[in-house]
């Protein structure tokens, strides 16, 4: 298989002769080192194959053994090429295309982002994209270690991140940083102290001891578990309360909605600016003058061909025209805007608390509109407090 190819590169001719002495023509062909392949007699008629450049030198052979040769065919790179010597836009053509098969792995073609939660891919991408790694990049120009260290400083969400480069693509491994339970180390001795007001249901005495009973009511800050013991000797000692205490508790959520109010909406009206990034240029596609009142959101659309991305990325920016209007809101319209906002309260405030029941309550005036919320819950209400031990 190589040796036919190395053949076809350098191009070969197909011949046949005819005459008294083919035999003869044979050896001197060797004599002279002159390869010959694929070697046919029939009929009196010799068919073989030499390189090109060898056949000039067979004529001579070919008169000294009474051989007349005829050329059969001409195949190979050399006769390929030849017929295409006139279209100089098709050489061209194909230079091009094979720089740019050259040239196109060099870049950037897509940017992946895997392990973010809560920190979304664009906000990863666009520092990613200010630091140097972005569709269009040299890759060559990508100092993974130095980013990486940039990344986190501009990232303070991330505790660990790896850039890795497979082939034109980038995949930007990260792992967010958990936030730190505010815990007083177990080594240091603290009490257990109620975090807010409630009636205890049950208390639960890992450590420490217990400072109150069930159905006991229980003020915010009050005395849970205390750290200091008695030892089997009497002393007293301390150590590091812990335990958990669940109580019935009241909580109350309230929220004032305005009647008249100032809103923003959209016209409708909207105006388009499209550029183009090809290998880190960028490029505008339209210019448009932007007049005030408008507002902008950004979209971003690497373009692909099939399942491969291109390093080509088509930003467009609309912008939308927005007028502020007064508004004055029915009370049903009030009150879904207040039962929205109570939603977002629940879910911030109350999101490890197991609510038993709630009551609302809904006054109206001719200004605004308040909603207040009574909730029953069940919670565990001890929170750490530190012992400050001195020496006496």
């Amino acid at each position: 298989m190589l040796l036919r190819s190395i053949r076809w590169v350098k191009g070969y001719v197909l011949f046949q002769g005819d005459g008294m002495l083919p035999e003869r023509f044979l050896n001197l062909a060797a004599r002279a080192g002159i390869e010959l392949w694929q070697i046919e007699s029939t009929g009196g008629i010799l068919r073989a194959r030499t390189a090109c450049k060898n056949y000039k030198r067979l004529r001579p052979l070919a008169v000294k053994s009474r051989m007349r040769l005829r050329v059969k065919g001409r195949k190979g790179l050399p006769f390929y090429t030849r017929r295409y010597r006139g279209r100089f836009g098709l050489l061209a053509g194909a230079a091009v295309f094979a720089v740019t098969l050259w040239l196109l792995p060099q870049f950037v073609w897509g940017v992946q982002v895997h392990g973010n939660v809560t920190l979304s891919e664009d906000e990863v991408k666009n520092v990613m994209a200010e630091l140097g790694v972005a569709p269009g990049a040299m890759i060559k120009n990508i100092d993974a270690e130095l980013i990486e260290q940039s990344a986190m400083v501009r990232l303070p969400d991330v505790s660990w991140m790896a850039i890795n480069i497979q082939g034109s693509e980038v995949t930007i491994e990260l792992k967010e940083r958990a936030a730190p339970p505010n815990m007083i180390p177990d080594e240091q001795p603290c009490n257990m102290v109620a975090g807010y007001d409630g009636q205890i249901l049950r208390l639960e005495v890992y450590t420490g001891s217990a400072a109150v009973k069930e159905g006991e009511a229980v003020v915010k800050g009050q005395l849970l578990i205390s750290g200091v013991q008695e030892d089997e000797t009497g002393a007293a000692k301390v150590v590091h309360a812990s335990g958990r205490a669940i109580a019935s508790t009241r909580r109350t959520l309230r929220v004032e909605v305005p009647l008249q109010q100032d809103v923003v909406t959209a016209t409708g009206k909207t105006i388009v600016r499209r550029r183009i990034r090809i290998l880190g240029a960028q490029l505008p596609l339209n210019l448009a003058v932007i007049p005030e009142g408008y507002v902008r959101r950004s979209v971003a659309r690497q373009v692909q061909f099939g399942e491969i991305r291109l390093p080509v990325t088509i930003y467009e920016e609309i912008w939308e025209e927005q007028k502020t209007k007064h508004v004055t809101l029915s009370p049903q319209e009030a009150e879904q805007q207040a039962r929205l906002q109570i939603e977002t309260m629940e879910q911030s405030q109350l999101q490890n608390v197991t609510i038993k029941n709630k009551e609302e309550q809904l006054q109206i005036d001719e200004n605004s509109l308040q909603f207040t919320v009574y909730y029953t819950c069940e919670e565990d209400i001890a929170v750490e407090n530190g012992i400050v031990v001195t020496d006496s």
